[in-house]
């Protein structure tokens, strides 16, 4: 049919998807820019470690939107202390054949979901200190 556009106003808002950056390194800190494709990650970054490589994050605040570790090849982060703060979700090894590594030793984590494994092999390996996730829908999830 035709398309019809409404007589009165309206509103549709947009929301923005975050930018990607790529980790580049092997093993290295987080915080390093050499490691990541274009920048550091912030906030409105969508964070992917997928290289193999291996992300340390040992202090201070290391944060992302969003953070897909080893989707769809295999990458780790290895967290000794500070917070890695994800203002959605962390997913370890989603697509078949993928694998993902997580281990926090110290510190926190704070994320509002968490996906370990899924067709993947995702590994999260946490000793003496508190996970912070707020997990809505718990299959195949860990809080």
């Amino acid at each position: 049919g035709p398309f019809v556009i409404p007589s009165d106003p309206v509103l549709i808002t947009v929301l923005p998807v975050g930018n990607l950056v790529g980790w580049v390194g092997n093993t290295g800190n987080w915080s390093t820019a050499a490691n990541w494709t274009n920048q550091v990650p912030g906030i409105t970054n969508d964070a992917a470690i997928n290289n193999g490589g291996t992300a340390q994050v040992g202090s201070g605040t290391a944060s992302a939107r969003s953070l897909v570790v080893g989707d769809p090849q295999t990458g780790s982060v290895a967290q000794t202390g500070g917070t890695l703060q994800l203002y959605n979700r962390m997913s370890l090894g989603l697509e078949a054949g993928s694998q993902g590594n997580y281990t926090l030793s110290d510190g926190a984590l704070i994320a509002d979901d968490f996906i370990v494994g899924s067709d993947g092999l995702g590994m999260a390996n946490q000793t003496g200190v508190p996970v912070d996730c707020r997990v809505t829908d718990t299959a195949k999830r860990i809080a």
